[in-house]
């Protein structure tokens, strides 16, 4: 491109990005009326709007090619020239280049340069690829995000939501009428599945597809939404829950500050399952109920990696105490919060 080209497309561009011109303002700058007094239409003004026209669209196509191909080659030098290096159809090329040009949205031709990349990655299989493409210039940029919000929600638990099913539903049944056409739209281009009315729809296969063609790393984790999600659970227990029932209940406190999150129960009977699925078992054992925790322990020494023993004020230490104790001397919110600090430090380890 030209010097002179080069502003004439800064010119227009100029133009087009200010909040609204007229016909009258641009014909007077270059001394030009669109209607003569008395007569109609002024035919040099008529020209002169074909050629602003014109110039306007070829600008806009030379922007959105040039946005495309730098979007292309963004990234480290090693990618840059993976994809210099990798084949390519030209059909794909010519189909996502076109859409980048003629979508209305400017933010989408990073979206058509993700999905060429994409292609040459091979991420998109052969029976999905076509509707994928074609489909996309059916989408709202707005839409792309959503889809990543459904694929995260349906794929990790929210520390503030908790159930997969729940938090899918939360997302894909609307009545904001914006967001319902863009979930309809999805359901009718194959990225959302409707099983029946009373079920809210649910991503597909296509979804998860498009989603990781498009988003990658720390794009696809809760934290790129706002969300959190428990890192784990640990297993309060206590055969004395309503003696200990404060205390365990500032340490859940504590902990869910870490993401963790926790089960109080007695370690017994049913609560094997729930004692399975946490990283740690932690044993309560106070005056009252030492012996029956003790026993427990005996009994159930296959916990042992996992089990932390915590003395109350008035047990007594086991004559041999094995693996990782902890003992209140009082118990107060800070012996509460330095005890949940210990229980975070274990629960790191017992991760690695």
């Amino acid at each position: 491109m030209s010097d002179d080209e080069g502003k004439a497309v800064a010119k227009s561009l100029a133009r087009g990005k200010e909040s609204g011109i007229s016909f009258g303002v641009e014909l007077a700058k270059e001394g030009l009326n669109l209607i003569v007094p008395g007569s109609g239409l002024a035919f040099e003004a008529v020209k002169a709007l074909v050629k602003h026209g014109k110039q306007y669209y070829e600008d806009r196509t030379a922007s959105r090619i040039e946005d495309f191909h730098q979007k292309l080659l963004a990234g480290a030098p090693e990618a840059i020239q993976q994809i210099a290096d990798q084949d390519f159809s030209v059909d794909d090329y010519v189909l996502l280049l076109s859409h980048a040009v003629q979508d209305e949205e400017e933010e989408k031709v990073e979206i058509y340069a993700k999905l060429f990349k994409a292609l040459q990655k091979k991420l998109l299989p052969a029976a999905f690829k076509l509707h994928i493409l074609k489909s996309s210039r059916q989408l709202i940029r707005s839409d792309f995000d959503l889809m990543r919000e459904i694929h995260i929600a349906a794929t990790y638990s929210f520390k503030d939501e908790g159930d997969r099913e729940r938090q899918v539903a939360e997302r894909t049944v609307s009545s904001e009428p914006m967001k319902n056409l863009s979930l309809q739209n999805l359901v009718h281009l194959g990225y959302l599945y409707e099983k029946n009315r009373d079920a809210s729809p649910q991503p597909t296969e296509i979804l998860k597809t498009v989603v990781h063609a498009i988003y990658e790393g720390d794009e696809l984790r809760p934290e790129a939404i706002g969300k959190e999600v428990w890192i784990g659970q640990i297993f309060l227990g206590s055969f004395n829950l309503a003696a200990c029932s404060g205390l365990l209940s500032r340490t859940t406190h504590y902990l869910e500050k870490h993401n963790i999150q926790t089960v109080m129960a007695e370690p017994k009977g049913h609560a094997g399952i729930t004692i399975g699925m946490s990283s740690l078992l932690v044993v309560f054992l106070d005056e009252g109920s030492q012996a029956k925790g003790e026993e427990f322990l005996k009994d159930n020494y296959t916990y042992h990696t996992k089990t932390v023993k915590v003395y109350l004020p008035g047990s007594s230490r086991m004559a041999i105490t094995e693996g990782r104790t902890f003992t209140f001397e009082e118990i107060n919110e800070e012996s509460i919060k330095a005890f949940a600090d210990y229980l975070h430090q274990e629960f790191q380890s017992s991760m690695h």
